[in-house]
């Protein structure tokens, strides 16, 4: 599972079974995801084209 999150909160999602964590206050989430997934969740409202433009 990745995970992203903020600096401060890295631990308790690495704790929660995260494989990888990224921090989105200071990466491109989408540029950070190397690899192909099966599911991208998002329980916080983002502009879908951001998404859209994924190759993910």
């Amino acid at each position: 599972m990745i995970a992203t999150t903020g600096p401060h909160s890295s631990r308790r999602v690495t704790a929660a079974g995260a494989d990888e964590v990224i921090d989105h206050t200071t990466a491109d989430v989408v540029a950070a995801v190397s690899r192909p997934v099966d599911v991208v969740l998002n329980l916080v409202p983002v502009e879908s084209d951001s998404w859209m433009r994924s190759p993910v």
